[in-house]
């Protein structure tokens, strides 16, 4: 017993010292979790009100990009509006077109009736009138030879060139009428009778099913016809481009390539199809059948052009340059075919190479050919100083400097 209150004594101070230790341990382990609750709770709040300022600011431009949506369709919808309200005032402008020279042509009757001498004395065959109206340089002046013709004594043929003038200078209504009047005149018109069907199918929506279906069984009974089939199937697949109706236009064209058929006639189904599989995005099937169409008619320049187009998007310049200038051979005033060849070897030779042939291709031209290929003679020119610069002695130097060959 001595002994231990004797070790006690001894080791009191270290007990003393021990205890304090273990005191301010644990109160420094105490305040060290009171700050770290302190700390957890401050980042809380500091990531809740960063939080709620980017909800407020999602919120607030959420808001933003949904009153510029609401702007945009208000501004969409005035578009439609004013677009309706043209189409409607286009609309109203050509049906009174239509009702003066009505009216006109009314007077005109009844003026004939009261002079007929003066009648007879002015009499112009119609034959004359309508081929006055197809060489007119605008529509008032086709329509007064128009207005003039003598319907009663004006042949089947007289009114089909009649429906041309009026469908080239885009009035199709009156185009149709005398479409109809000319295939009613002579039932025998399969040309005037195709051209009414076609028209009306691109041109009058409710009408547009079963007028294709009627062309459609006109193309079939004529088929075999050298004379006119040829052109009643061409105006029907005319037809069917201007709807964008390419898989209607494949199908044709697979079902009718089955049977036999006249040379021409499967000529131009091989180039039609082709024509489909390419805007159907079939490009090799494109590819056979302009190859299939060029062993039935060797100079279709139809055909070699959209070959060539197809071999230039698969990179296959030299074949595409060598279809391009067959056509040249075929038709040496025709001035896409030169517009292509140029294209063709500007990828092949560099724009130096292809000036030449937009040069030769701005001579064939119309008025607004002539406006494309003077963009494309201009960026040669910029890629001609730029291939000039390219080639320099002084850009090779510059090149070498920066460790560029």
């Amino acid at each position: 017993m001595d002994i231990i209150l004797k070790w006690f004594a001894d080791s009191f101070p270290q007990l003393v010292v021990l205890l304090l230790i273990v005191v301010s341990a644990a109160f420094v382990l105490r305040e060290w979790r009171l700050m770290r609750t302190e700390l957890r709770q401050e980042v809380q709040k500091g990531i809740q009100a960063e939080i709620g300022s980017l909800t407020g600011e999602i919120v607030k431009k959420n808001e933003e990009a949904r009153n510029q949506l609401n702007v945009l369709a208000s501004v969409q919808s005035d578009v439609q509006k004013e677009r309706q309200k043209f189409e409607e005032e286009i609309t109203g402008a050509k049906n009174e077109i239509e009702r003066v020279l009505n009216e006109v042509r009314s007077r005109s009757s009844e003026m004939e009736k009261l002079a007929p001498t003066r009648r007879d004395l002015e009499w112009i065959p119609p034959r004359v009138l309508v081929l006055n109206a197809r060489q007119a340089r605008n529509w008032p002046e086709a329509s007064g030879y128009l207005l003039k013709m003598d319907h009663g004594n004006a042949t089947s043929g007289d009114l089909e060139v009649a429906g041309d003038v009026c469908r080239d200078f885009r009035f199709f209504a009156k185009a149709i009428e005398f479409y109809r009047e000319a295939a009613e005149k002579d039932p025998e018109n399969v040309s005037a009778r195709g051209e009414l069907l076609a028209l009306t199918a691109e041109s009058r929506a409710p009408e547009r099913d079963e007028a294709l279906k009627q062309l459609q069984n006109l193309v079939l009974q004529s088929s075999n016809n050298l004379e006119y089939g040829g052109n009643i199937q061409k105006r029907y697949f005319n037809a069917l481009m201007e709807l964008g109706r390419y898989q209607e236009m494949a199908s044709f064209c697979e079902t009718q390539l089955r049977q036999p058929l006249p040379r021409e006639i499967e000529a131009t189904l091989h180039r039609n199809l082709a024509v489909s599989y390419q805007k159907l995005g079939r490009v090799d099937e494109a590819l056979t059948q302009c190859q299939a169409a060029l062993k039935l008619s060797s100079d279709d320049v139809n055909v070699l052009r959209l070959y060539g187009r197809l071999l230039l998007g698969q990179e296959r310049y030299d074949d595409a340059y060598a279809i391009a200038t067959r056509g040249l051979r075929s038709e040496p005033t025709e001035a896409s075919i030169y517009v292509l060849v140029a294209r063709i070897e500007q990828k092949r030779s560099g724009a130096r190479a292809a000036r030449p042939f937009l040069e030769r291709a701005r001579a064939f031209a119309d008025a607004s050919e002539r406006i494309q290929i003077e963009e494309q003679i201009a960026k040669l020119d910029i890629l001609e100083e730029l291939e000039d610069l390219l080639s320099s002695p002084t850009a090779h130097a510059d090149a070498a400097k920066v460790g560029v060959t």
